[in-house]
């Protein structure tokens, strides 16, 4: 929780991590430790007078209110016009445990207030909650609140009173709506997504974050030597696993840069992608028998392309389908077992341009219809 606040405060440019704390833990020290990766100054207080000795008025200061797991993109979109107190229609948000700003609000947990606000922390009892006293401050100083649209809260994208006792629950629930795992629209992709969801779970540690993408490596080399030594089961069967691997990768990925941090190199991972296609095509142009022989690299670099034509142009609900390569690969390996696999890379490069070719009339038959109306 503390790391995602962290994340969420470097994405806004903020240039210190300040703590209200009781004591000092292990909690203290791993968010210390990963704000000072973030690039972020860490600094601990306990006391509103100590709080107040850090901030100018010339500061503006970011505050989070305890147990609070925002959604990033809305939290950018809400400050982009500047200072304001992010809001949710009460009726909704008092129930899920937001404290109440009036009849019909409720504080989200978050604001972007001037610093001259926390000068007035002064005048109040060492014992104040600190939080919730400038949240007060703010408002009665006519700050703007801004609301944000309930569905969030709906979504379970922006949690409250995350506390100790339901942290690792609420947090991979909420991560686990962020991520939003691929739809059954692509069936083999959606399974081995939630899979790796529950490794990027049960797996923390950063040092098996590279793991699945280097598992990708050794099977895109097996499918190589695969077709050097003329097996084409062999082959697809290794690209299948390079897929699910990858597929994996990306979940890590997904996971680890849902904070401003990113650590994991993207673009290798989209390298070993278009890798795996080139790989694919050319075990393709091995299985499938035709005369003259370069109509086999031809119907084989037109099924690749139709895959991504369909994964990119395709009416939405079909885009997915056409990206789950895992499922791609399980279909061309039952082809080639049954003896089809010329017959299926044609129906597959039809299908990709069908799709893309019926998406771009959809959409030119909607704005002529827009036009004319």
């Amino acid at each position: 929780m503390l790391a995602h606040q962290i994340d969420c405060a470097a994405i806004l440019g903020c240039q210190r991590a300040i703590c209200i704390v009781t004591g000092l833990g292990q909690e203290v020290a791993a968010a210390r430790r990963y704000a000072q990766e973030a690039g972020l100054r860490f600094e601990t207080v306990s006391k509103n007078l100590e709080l107040a000795a850090l901030i100018t008025a010339s500061d503006e200061l970011l505050v989070f209110a305890d147990g609070i797991l925002p959604d990033r993109s809305v939290l950018v979109d809400s400050f982009a016009n500047g200072r304001a107190i992010l809001s949710f229609p009460a009726e909704q948000a008092v129930p899920l445990g937001f404290e109440r700003i009036d009849a019909s609000r409720a504080w989200s947990g978050a604001m972007l207030i001037q610093g001259a606000t926390v000068s007035r922390l002064m005048d109040l009892p060492p014992d104040c909650n600190v939080v919730s006293s400038l949240l007060r401050i703010a408002l009665q100083g006519g700050a703007v609140l801004a609301e944000a649209k309930p569905d969030v809260l709906e979504e379970g994208t922006w949690l409250s009173r995350v506390d100790r006792g339901t942290t690792d629950a609420k947090q991979w629930l909420w991560i686990t709506r962020q991520v939003k795992p691929a739809s059954f629209r692509a069936p083999v992709m959606a399974m081995i997504e939630r899979i790796g969801l529950r490794l990027a779970h049960d797996m923390e540690s950063e040092k098996w974050s590279n793991v699945p993408v280097t598992s990708s490596l050794v099977a895109l080399l097996v499918a190589v030597l695969a077709i050097a030594w003329g097996s084409v089961v062999a082959g697809l069967a290794a690209l299948f696993a390079a897929s699910a691997f990858l597929t994996v990768s990306d979940v890590f990925h997904r996971v680890r840069s849902l904070g401003a941090i990113d650590r994991s190199s993207a673009r290798f991972v989209d390298a070993v992608a278009v890798g795996r296609d080139i790989i694919l095509a050319i075990v393709l142009a091995a299985g499938v028998q035709t005369a003259p022989s370069w109509l086999e690299w031809f119907l084989a670099l037109m099924a690749v392309g139709s895959l991504y034509l369909g994964s990119k142009a395709a009416q939405p609900n079909w885009r997915e389908t056409f990206g789950d390569r895992p499922l791609v690969l399980v279909v061309f390996l039952a082809a080639w077992v049954l003896g089809y696999l010329l017959e299926s890379v044609a129906v597959v490069s039809l299908l990709g341009v069908a799709a893309a070719l019926l998406a771009s009339i959809s959409k030119r038959a909607g704005d002529n219809g827009e036009l004319t109306m």
